[in-house]
């Protein structure tokens, strides 16, 4: 998982490739696993080098915003 995890968190491309080559060093299986489910059709989703092109002000996770929701609501 911490390799996943590295993989996650790269922040630039070339960081991205490095991370995805010492993945592949260490598991082929998990290699395969990772762009066959995850990496070919969410990686523009998932991996920091692409999701932080987009403007989020450091919103990565939908607790604050369903709170801000919830209060409004009520």
């Amino acid at each position: 998982m911490e390799l996943y995890y590295t993989i996650l968190n790269s922040k630039t491309i070339a960081d991205f490739e490095i991370n995805y080559r010492q993945v592949k060093k260490a598991s082929l299986q998990l290699t395969g696993y990772l762009s066959r489910y995850w990496l070919n059709n969410h990686a523009q989703k998932l991996i920091s080098c692409y999701t932080n092109r987009i403007t989020h002000f450091g919103l990565t996770t939908t607790s604050k915003a369903e709170g801000a929701h919830r209060t409004i609501k009520d």
